[in-house]
């Protein structure tokens, strides 16, 4: 039998796999099932099995549930649940597996009493229950019950308000002025633009009040409630840009760095506007890393000025903007994104006005340049690349092999034998599955690799690595361990840097809690524990996105207040290094590697 209890899997995975189910419709008769209050508390009762179970027949039905409903043979599973539910009416995921079940085999009556039962034992799937039982209320034709539950999913911080609005199963509803209210619909109204921009402002208040998940409840504080004020009264003399720029200021107050104002997707699709360089800021100053075609002469350039503000001036302006959870997010997105939007730059005083800014640019050679650019869709690569360095001859080239850090960027995971060094090195770009080798293979896969080497040293470079599905990260977090806790005398390091965000964040935090690394490079781009998830908002009337951080990430001890996992050795990076392949992080690694085996007389 498949021990499926003992699977790995995190609440969004779960809920994932639950909400991936394709319900068929109903056959039974409309019946009135009104949503009822749950009870304050299960107080009375036995707590054990019914007797038609013994425990560890029970331990074996739960099991083969799991392993049935996982394989979407919903009518074994229907049957199991049944018994299992029949046997103890406390298990809260075989009430909700049931509920999946009855509705994928006809029973939208026992569905509904289902998903009521297991919302009121609590899960980490409440919004999805109450969502499934809204649904089903729907097919059974009480459109009152069935408001009553999308009532509960939103109380239950159920994401995505708006894809409400265009889901089948509240087709019938949508013509229903509380349906739509819930769903986030614009009201149906004539009100001019100051009224629908008030509108939208008020809507996303509420649903930073509703999602936002920091115990510190920024979504309520003073700063947050007057900053939407004064951007209220400040509608009518503001153009939609710089509403959506002063809402961003708004939504940085809330703290941490997925809470972010996106902002209107472009007529016709496609990425956003921008200067058409990428900047990036060194121990040294600000450097043009990157162009399109038409700019590649940039490349290697010191941005000294933006019109008359200097560069690191500009920076300090814009942080207040930026949407971070420490200031190396800021060092991150402030540069690669906010200092190249004109829109940014004109708020903060940097650019005469959104169609264009102007550059000081000291080049490679010493020459001082003003430049004129104008922002064009930003197609350019995200994160950093093989380094540039500037030709004499005009235009840019590459020289050399790229160090291993900037090598295949577009692979989420890979590793190298470096045996001169004595090291395996392992690039780790994304916390994602790669199509055809998930990264669960990969543990594995790299488990034997430090059995055939017979290394001593891993090093582990999350320098790329902004983030991804931080449930598929046990597997690899258990090939480290068992690296370096089960095999005294190996030494782990991870080279971390400001775009180690996120689920690398995650990844990170865990390492820290459970091995011995030791951490080089520069200090990550979150906390230990940290306030995140994508949460897309849709504002009613303009259509803007911003997303709501909707998760708390407690990786760490719940007193832990530390802006960041700080580098054991520090290592910065200067645009020389950068300009010429070298790596000076991994180079320090190479020498603590030397320093041991000299000492250990390996």
């Amino acid at each position: 039998m498949a021990h499926a209890r003992r699977r790995v899997r995190s609440p969004a995975a779960a809920l994932a796999l639950l909400a991936s189910v394709v319900v068929a419709p109903a056959t039974s008769p409309h019946a009135n099932l009104a949503a009822q209050e749950t009870p304050a508390a299960d107080v009375t009762g036995p707590l054990g099995l019914s007797g038609r179970l013994d425990p560890a027949e029970y331990l074996a039905r739960r099991d083969s549930l799991l392993t049935t409903f996982d394989a979407r043979d919903f009518s074994s599973a229907y049957r199991l649940a049944r018994e299992l539910t029949a046997a103890w009416d406390r298990d809260s995921g075989a009430w909700g597996r049931l509920g999946v079940a009855a509705e994928r085999t006809g029973h939208p009556d026992e569905a509904l009493a289902a998903y009521a039962r297991a919302f009121e034992l609590g899960t980490a799937y409440q919004p999805f229950l109450a969502h499934r039982a809204a649904a089903v209320a729907v097919r059974l034709g009480d459109h009152e019950a069935a408001l009553a539950w999308i009532r509960r999913a939103l109380d239950a911080r159920f994401e995505n308000r708006s894809d409400l609005q265009t889901m089948d199963d509240f087709r019938d509803l949508r013509s229903d002025p509380e349906f739509r209210r819930l769903a986030g619909f614009a009201p149906d109204t004539t009100a001019d633009r100051t009224a629908r921009w008030r509108y939208d402002l008020e809507y996303l208040g509420e649903e930073a009040r509703r999602l936002h998940a920091s115990p510190g409840r920024q979504a309520f504080s003073p700063a947050f409630t007057d900053g939407l004020a004064a951007l209220r009264d400040s509608v009518p003399a503001l153009s939609d840009g710089a509403i959506l720029r002063g809402l961003q200021r708004v939504v940085a107050l809330l703290g941490d760095g997925h809470s972010v104002v996106y902002g209107i997707v472009p007529a016709g699709g496609g990425p956003p506007p921008a200067l058409p360089l990428v900047l990036y800021q060194f121990d040294d100053g600000i450097f043009v890393v990157d162009a399109d075609s038409a700019h590649t002469a940039l490349i290697g350039s010191r941005v000294l000025a933006f019109g008359d503000v200097p560069a690191d001036t500009v920076l300090w302006r814009l942080a207040p903007y930026v949407n971070h959870d420490n200031a190396m997010t800021i060092r991150w997105l402030g540069v690669r994104f906010y200092m190249r939007s004109t829109g940014w730059l004109h708020t903060v005083g940097a650019a005469p006005d959104t169609s264009r800014a102007e550059l000081t640019l000291r080049g490679p050679d010493g020459t001082v340049r003003r430049v004129t650019l104008r922002p064009a869709p930003d197609r350019l690569p995200r994160k950093l690349r093989w380094p540039w360095r500037h030709e004499a001859g005009g235009g840019a080239g590459r020289h050399g092999s790229p160090p291993l850090w900037l090598q295949d960027a577009a692979s989420h995971y890979w590793s190298r034998w470096l045996p001169d060094a004595g090291v395996l090195y392992v690039q780790f770009n994304q916390v994602r599955d790669e199509k055809g080798h998930p990264l669960k293979a990969f543990a594995a896969e790299l488990r034997a690799r430090i059995d055939s080497t017979g290394t001593h040293t891993v090093v582990v470079d999350v320098r790329r690595n902004n983030g991804g599905n931080n449930g598929l990260l046990e597997p690899l977090l258990r090939t480290l361990e068992w690296f370096d806790v089960d095999r005294p005398g190996n030494r782990l390091f991870v080279i971390t840097s400001r775009n180690t965000f996120s689920a690398a964040q995650d990844f990170v935090n865990r390492v820290d809690r459970r091995t011995d690394a030791i951490f080089v490079g520069e200090p990550s781009a979150s906390k230990p524990n940290f306030t995140g998830e994508d949460t897309e908002v849709v504002l009613p009337y303009s259509r803007a996105r911003v997303s709501i951080s909707s998760r708390y990430w407690e990786d760490s001890d719940p007193g832990d207040d530390r802006p960041w996992v700080a580098p054991d050795m520090p290592v910065g990076l200067t645009s020389a290094d950068y300009f010429a392949g070298r790596d000076p992080a991994l180079e320090a690694v190479f020498e603590a590697v030397k320093a041991d085996r000299m000492r250990d007389g390996r």
